[in-house]
């Protein structure tokens, strides 16, 4: 038995910074499952990060207290653009946040997996998952007889989690800051919550 997680508040870190750049109303919007340390977590990374580009961006958060339930998602997203929001983020498990900021003409930063296909438009980047070289390093391990139980919390060093799909038409400028702000991530020089 092995526990496992990633740092998943790196990325989120770097999605605030983004939005705080890309909202005009300087007000975002983060659609979320249940109160736990995991999703708190990355509401806070999220949060400072948006306040790194923009000191008085607001962030406004609603609890759906489910995982998955595709119409109370968008009814969350459409209520958060109600309130002002242009950038939205989620950590529940539909496409339905994406779906609607692209039907809404807002912009969203996806979580889990690239949305581009449900947000074409309005997706900025999304905040990925990338287990399988660990899934497959532990395997071998178990082959070769290698295999110990450690705990494993690793980061975007360890390629566990990533900003990925970064528009390629954002502003030059605004993606030479994202990537050496993921490069200072990796190095240990940024620590979202130092």
């Amino acid at each position: 038995l092995n526990t496992y997680n990633a740092r998943y508040y790196e990325a989120r870190w770097l999605a605030g910074y983004l939005a705080g750049h890309r909202s005009k109303s300087g007000i975002a919007g983060y659609v979320a499952g249940f109160p736990v340390p995991e999703v708190v977590q990355g509401i806070n990374a999220f949060t400072l990060g948006m306040r790194a580009a923009n000191p008085k961006a607001e962030l406004r958060v609603t609890w759906l207290n489910t995982w998955f339930d595709p119409a109370r998602e968008r009814e969350a997203a459409l209520a958060l653009i109600g309130q002002g929001a242009d950038v939205l983020t989620n950590h529940s498990g539909s496409p339905a946040v994406p779906q609607t900021a692209e039907e809404k003409g807002v912009s969203v930063i996806s979580y889990q997996s690239d949305m581009a296909r449900f947000a074409p438009h309005a997706q900025l980047a999304a905040v990925t998952h990338h287990w399988g070289g660990y899934y497959t390093r532990v395997a071998q391990a178990v082959l070769d007889g290698r295999w110990k139980a450690q705990p494993v919390w690793a980061g975007m060093k360890d390629g566990l989690v990533q900003l990925s799909a970064v528009d390629a038409s954002l502003p030059k400028e605004l993606r030479a800051q994202l990537e050496a702000r993921r490069q200072a991530v990796v190095a240990g020089r940024l620590k979202p919550f130092s």
